[in-house]
């Protein structure tokens, strides 16, 4: 009876032991699981896609879990700035890929970091197509071609464009009339940037010479934002013209696309030619030079 009571004690001894053991591993557990539960955790958080177009814009806010007291927000963008604070905004001027980190720190002294990975792509220029609408015009007869065809400085190109500038210079560049050019610009941005200036140009392919030797190159700017119209001023000398356009968009990326046109000479002023020719060979140089007196006089009479 009593071997039977000392093995009794000693199962009761047995479980009390094992039932403590039992509920200070239970203890222990939730211990660490509580613990675990109070790990410092960040998370950063944009108000768009982390990728774009420069120059790209984000505001950034730091979510913070489990801190223990005030915390201290540090921002590391990846492109040589930094900042403090729960919500920060940040600039990428340039493109590239940058690593953006955050760092948070509580009272407790413990910390924990987060990493942003931010893509910025170039922002392209306009895209420009033009359109004309001939490519060639027959230059109207002035009495600048009857001067042009006698001996005389305006047989050449560049005496010839002094005369235009100084009608310009005294009557607008429109004073004899519209050369019936147009030219149309297609303009396309591939980030819907707005076009906020144009600039067109017009010139001769090649500079010009006067009868002393003197070379220039005759630019005329013209006025008009998707479509130009040439005066005939601009459109008289003959040979290869060009027209240039320079758009800039509103991150200030600039293009530029040339077209060109054609001058010739007009069926009056051929017809007239062949005459001259007869008019030299049968009358010779004293003669073309008295037509070329009466002709001198009688414009320099009319336009004064």
């Amino acid at each position: 009876m009593v071997d039977d009571r000392g093995k009794l004690y000693t199962l009761i001894a047995v479980a009390v032991v094992l039932s403590t053991s039992v509920s200070v591993a239970i203890t222990v557990g939730y211990m660490e699981l509580g613990k675990q539960s109070e790990v410092l955790m960040v998370d950063i958080d944009t108000d768009k896609p982390p990728m774009g177009v420069e120059p790209l814009t984000l505001n950034l806010t730091a979510i913070v879990l489990n801190a223990r007291g005030k915390t201290t927000c540090e921002w590391n963008f990846g492109n040589g700035e930094e900042a403090r604070g729960r919500e920060v905004t940040v600039t990428y001027d340039e493109p590239g890929t940058y690593s953006c980190t955050l760092t948070v720190t509580d009272e407790a002294g413990r910390k924990a970091t987060d990493s942003l990975q931010i893509i910025v792509e170039e922002n392209k220029p306009p895209v420009i197509s033009l359109s004309i609408n001939t490519r060639t015009v027959d230059r109207p007869f002035k009495w600048l071609n009857l001067f042009a065809l006698v001996p005389s400085p305006f047989q050449y190109a560049g005496n010839q464009q002094e005369i235009l500038d100084w009608i310009e210079e005294r009557k607008g560049p429109w004073a004899w009339g519209d050369s019936g050019i147009v030219i149309t610009a297609k303009i396309t941005d591939p980030e819907g940037d707005e076009i906020v200036s144009y600039k067109w140009r017009e010139q001769t392919d090649d500079k010009v010479a006067t009868i002393t030797g003197k070379t220039f190159l005759p630019v005329h700017n013209l006025t008009g934002n998707e479509t130009v119209k040439i005066p005939t001023l601009y459109a008289w000398i003959r040979g290869r013209h060009i027209v240039t356009l320079t758009v800039k968009d509103s991150n200030g990326n600039e293009a530029t696309a040339q077209i060109d046109y054609f001058v010739t000479e007009g069926t009056l002023e051929m017809r007239l030619k062949s005459i001259e020719k007869i008019v030299y060979l049968f009358f010779g140089q004293k003669v073309m030079e008295w037509i070329w007196n009466k002709l001198k006089n009688a414009v320099i009479g009319a336009i004064g």
